[in-house]
């Protein structure tokens, strides 16, 4: 993992690239700025851009992430036919978070809120997905991509976001170098967007960071 640096500074625009490169983070006994954590290269390069609203940098080692076993990685995954999908299981998608079931025994895991409950999640039909990477909740993928479980289950070439490169959960972001974006549903729609992922990638061309 690349170095990391907290930079203090009054810049909106570096609050906005938090979103992409870190995420902002209040500490104890600093100035009143928001701190915000980005790679030490993009710090330097913003230090030296705007060195009117650049007040401080601090370099810090990021931590190493500890080396796990793979646990619902190291399943087979396994490619349903849409023949296969009964009416019954498209009948228990959930709508809301409201109406999620927990159960640690029966249920499934989302890919997205890591919650194990037991409404019907997608299947990813991309043969080369890993585990159960491919499964998401009704509100996960609504909220986050915009999607529908009911309509990626009938579809016999869907792909889940992980597969498609677009995932913004907390382990996809964090293995490209980001941070986590939190709850940012609410402010999607504050600005117009139904999802985290049709935001985060306005916020992008906004900044011409677009691929």
């Amino acid at each position: 993992m690349c170095p990391t640096a907290v930079l203090y500074s009054w810049c909106p625009l570096v609050t906005r690239l938090a979103l992409f490169f870190g995420s902002a983070v209040a500490l104890e006994g600093e100035p009143s700025p928001p701190a915000t954590v980005l790679s030490l290269t993009l710090c330097r390069v913003l230090a030296e851009s705007n060195p009117n609203n650049v007040v401080f940098i601090i370099q810090h080692d990021a931590q190493t992430p500890r080396r796990g076993h793979r646990g619902a990685m190291a399943l087979p995954h396994i490619v349903r036919p849409v023949e296969e999908i009964t009416e019954e299981e498209l009948n228990n998608i959930c709508g809301s978070a409201r109406e999620k079931v927990y159960n640690r025994t029966m249920g499934s895991t989302c890919h997205q809120c890591r919650q194990k409950t037991i409404d019907t999640k997608t299947n990813c039909r991309n043969p080369d997905c890993i585990g159960v990477r491919g499964q998401f909740c009704g509100p996960c993928l609504r909220n986050r991509y915009g999607e529908d479980v009911r309509t990626a289950l009938l579809d016999p070439t869907w792909r889940c976001p992980p597969c498609r490169g677009i995932c913004n959960c907390s382990f996809c972001r964090q293995r490209d170098g980001r941070c986590a974006t939190g709850v940012l549903v609410y402010l999607a729609k504050y600005h117009g967007y139904d999802n985290v992922h049709a935001y985060l990638k306005g916020l992008k061309q906004e900044l011409g960071m677009e691929d």
